[in-house]
């Protein structure tokens, strides 16, 4: 029994062994196209981009997860996705640090520079009005809270929230009108956290996007010197956080990206393993073509990885 089909029931003596998507080397029996460069996590801990079409092994804590489902095409909407010191500041300054989230790009130190509520930097891209995700990549400096602002150009609507990079909790402060933020914190094996903040937004319009550090948790307040460290911003709309687009100067795009599974006759369905412990029954009855597109992912980039994908015959 080769991928639970017994070899030439139906199948003319194809390939049925189970395919591992967590080899070194991609299966013939897979195509994938991205026509932008995308991210992955590289071996030594950084994330790093792969070429376009080239869908790359990825490894959390050093070992081998698989490689991520195939992403929607989305835009980070900040035109500076890892210099702060493009951003506009109000009672912070923004400096190197030696922490590294990218290969060969040095993340950044966000500090208060006055004791006071609301020292942050900004940026006020236009979004429109229905869902959007704002994450940032931060590690504690001086302080292991932050306190974060989207708010639009009317000031009619705003969602001050925290982040406590202790406790891996975080919620809103004071919040204005309607403009709804749900808030998560989690931490990867390399000392990132990823800040995560979904929210709905009431209208199009230009969108005040600030963050910066707090003296505590549940806090906008800051005390001079307090600092954090931040390698990546982006926000996008939709309800699902993607994998990071560096920006430098403007917004950019990530095209979408496409797996297929070649399929033979006779085949009733694909079992999708995942690193998560799931695993997605495929139903392939009627199905003519050679090939089956695997669906976009519906999941947070980085939760779960495709393992192993096998056939099989009722």
């Amino acid at each position: 029994m080769l991928g639970n089909i017994e070899s030439g029931n139906g199948s003319g003596g194809a390939d049925l062994s189970d395919i591992d998507l967590t080899s070194q080397s991609l299966d013939s029996r897979i195509k994938y196209q991205c026509a932008s460069s995308h991210a992955y996590y590289a071996a030594d801990g950084t994330i790093q981009f792969a070429e376009p079409d080239v869908w790359p092994l990825e490894y959390r804590d050093g070992v081998v997860v698989g490689r991520h489902e195939p992403e929607r095409q989305t835009t980070n909407l900040l035109t500076h996705a890892t210099n702060f010191g493009e951003w506009r500041a109000a009672n912070s300054s923004v400096t190197n640090s030696d922490e590294m989230l990218f290969a060969n790009e040095h993340a950044q130190f966000v500090t208060a520079t006055a004791t006071a509520t609301y020292t942050r930097v900004y940026q006020t891209p236009t979004l429109a009005d229905g869902d959007c995700v704002f994450t940032l990549y931060v590690k504690p400096g001086t302080t292991n809270y932050l306190h974060a602002t989207l708010e639009d150009s009317t000031r009619q609507n705003s969602s001050h929230f925290y982040a406590d990079l202790v406790t891996l909790t975080g919620g809103i402060v004071t919040a204005v009108g309607n403009l709804p933020v749900t808030v998560s914190v989690k931490k990867l094996d390399t000392g990132w956290f990823i800040v995560t903040a979904t929210a709905t937004m009431p209208l199009t319009s230009p969108y005040y996007v600030y963050f910066g550090a707090a003296n505590a948790p549940k806090t906008v307040a800051a005390t001079a010197g307090d600092s954090i460290i931040v390698g990546f911003t982006q926000i996008e709309q939709g309800a699902v956080q993607t994998s990071p687009i560096v920006t430098q100067g403007a917004a950019g795009t990530r095209a979408a990206a496409f797996a297929s599974v070649r399929i033979y006759p006779g085949l009733t369905g694909l079992r999708i393993s995942y690193s998560d412990g799931n695993t997605d029954i495929v139903r392939l009855d009627g199905q003519a073509d050679d090939w089956y597109q695997l669906p976009a992912s519906t999941s947070s980039w980085g939760e779960r990885y495709i393992q192993r994908i096998s056939y099989f015959k009722e």
